[in-house]
């Protein structure tokens, strides 16, 4: 498992997440919305959270199954997740990956991480706080698709001194994406030291010749 994981792309880690989200086929669509988005504000947030490129794959990579576990309940969704990710092949990822991983799954939908959860604690305390940065990505890119229609073409971000705004790309109104991404924003406030805000602009449509 070491040897498999240290040799494969981040290309070939991501498709054996997207199969394993497959394998429970629960709304594929919405997963791969978040992804998307959380990839997009990940780049744009780049001057202000100094991660990497591994640190961007483990967050796609639980956007792509932080919700596996309603196939089995909605309450509780995401401690079954979690429950499902340890049972998967996920042999391309490091222990420390998935460790990563199912933090950030563990909390992407309410509650911040505390230092008495086994799981968290568990870490160093290098990767606290990158799975603390991370997740407050996840939470507002996950609330950006609460519609479950994926409007949202393009996410750009506008980094001001006490604001961050997201200049949204969308094909349609996408007031109740926003109202969801504004309702998980408290995390990313804090993480980031700035304000959420949102932009929406429409796509000119392009004209035949």
């Amino acid at each position: 498992m070491v040897y498999q994981s240290r040799f494969a792309t981040h290309e070939q880690k991501l498709a054996q997440a997207k199969m394993v989200m497959l394998q429970h086929n629960w709304r594929p669509e919405h997963h791969i919305q978040v992804q998307k988005l959380a990839g997009q504000l990940f780049e744009g947030l780049r001057p202000l959270h100094n991660m990497g490129d591994q640190e961007k794959l483990l967050l796609e990579a639980a956007a792509l199954l932080h919700d596996i576990g309603w196939t089995i309940s909605g309450t509780k969704h995401h401690k079954h997740s979690v429950y499902l990710i340890r049972q998967s092949n996920l042999s391309l990822f490091s222990n420390r990956d998935l460790a990563i991983i199912m933090n950030l799954v563990r909390y992407h939908r309410r509650g911040g991480p505390e230092s008495s959860h086994r799981r968290f604690s568990a870490l160093t305390k290098t990767d606290q706080e990158i799975v603390k940065r991370l997740v407050a990505i996840l939470r507002v890119a996950d609330g950006l698709d609460k519609s479950n229609e994926q409007l949202i073409h393009r996410l750009m971000v506008d980094i001001e001194p006490e604001t961050i705004t997201c200049v949204l790309v969308s094909r349609d109104n996408c007031d109740r994406d926003i109202e969801g991404a504004m309702d998980k924003r408290e995390l990313f406030e804090e993480v980031f030291q700035r304000q959420l805000a949102f932009r929406v602009e429409t796509p000119v449509p392009t004209q035949a010749a």
